[in-house]
Parts: C-alpha cells; sequence; structure tokens
C-alpha cells in the first residue's frame, strides 16, 4: 500500500505575499486595459468606415443630381430651403442649375455643407473655378466661365471630383 506523503512545511512559508498579490492584480489590470482599448480602437475603426461608406453612397447621389441639372447662368442664389431640398430629396425646382448653386456655394468658401442624419461631420460640396485645386482660380483656363470643378469632400478628404462644362459655350477642355 503506498501512502501518499504531505511535503514538511518550510518554516515561516505561509503562502503568497501581499507584494505578489498586488503585482498580479496589476498585470491583470494592465491587460483588461489593453484589451478594452483594442476593443474601442476597433470600434472607433469600423465607426469611422460606415461613415465613409455612407458618405461616398451620398456622394455619388450628389454627383449624379448636379450632373443632371442644366448649366444656366450665373444668377441669384436659391434659397437654402431650395438647396437642403436639392440634396436632401433629389427636389429639383424648376429654374435651378448649376451656376445657381455656385452663386450659393460663393457665399460660403466655394462649398454647399450638407447635413445627413447619422454621419458625424458634414459631406461639403464644392463648385470652383479652381480647375486644379490650389486654391485659387488665376491659373490658365481657370476665369473661364463655362467650366466648374465639382468636388464632394467627407471630413477633409475629396470623395468625387469632376468636371462640368456649359456645352452651349462651345469651350472645350484644353489639355489633351
Amino acid at each position: 500500500m503506498h501512502h501518499h506523503r504531505e511535503k514538511p512545511r518550510v518554516p515561516g512559508a505561509r503562502g503568497h505575499t501581499l507584494v505578489e498579490a498586488m503585482l498580479l492584480i496589476a498585470i491583470f489590470t494592465l491587460f483588461v486595459l489593453g484589451i478594452g482599448g483594442m476593443l474601442n480602437f476597433g470600434f472607433t475603426s469600423t465607426r469611422a468606415l460606415d461613415d465613409r461608406q455612407t458618405a461616398m453612397h451620398y456622394a455619388q447621389t450628389y454627383m449624379a443630381r448636379l450632373n443632371a441639372l442644366p448649366y444656366g447662368s450665373f444668377e441669384m442664389p436659391p434659397s437654402q430651403e431650395t438647396i437642403q431640398d436639392f440634396f436632401e430629396n433629389g427636389t429639383v425646382v424648376s429654374d435651378l442649375t448649376i451656376m445657381k448653386l455656385r452663386a450659393a456655394a460663393m457665399l460660403n468658401e466655394e462649398s454647399i455643407d450638407v447635413s445627413v442624419d447619422g454621419l458625424e461631420h458634414d459631406i461639403r460640396v464644392t463648385l470652383s473655378r479652381d480647375l486644379n485645386g490650389d486654391g485659387d482660380d488665376y491659373d490658365a483656363y481657370e476665369g473661364n466661365y463655362s467650366v466648374l470643378r465639382m468636388e464632394v469632400f467627407y471630413n477633409g478628404v475629396s470623395l468625387l471630383r469632376t468636371y462640368r462644362f456649359d456645352s452651349t459655350a462651345g469651350w472645350t477642355w484644353p489639355w489633351p
């Protein structure tokens, strides 16, 4: 018959010390905080990606609506209600043109800010004579009133850009 023997006790040994327990708690706390930080980063990144995808959808919709408008001539800007209704619902008042929207954009640093429910930032639609995007419209061909650069931004990042020509002006693109 085999008897299991207990190990003899070392005098003064009473288990873990308080310092060891505190060290274990500190390591565990750092581990849990690290996991929490990674989860937070993941959720934040996922939200930003979802916002950008939603903004891209709206950018494509807005660009299609803008391209469907007649070019028109430079006139008084439409009301803020007309602009908001155009971007939110696609409602087009019979006399709405690209150049009327351009007049409205000139009142706000050449852009129209569109609020979208569920997005963290506004979508910015620019209608500009600054064809190369360098911040001025003094370069060759930029003063021509029959072409506009239309660009849609979200959170400061360009999502879509196109150029719109007044086909009745007889002006063509100057670069090969």
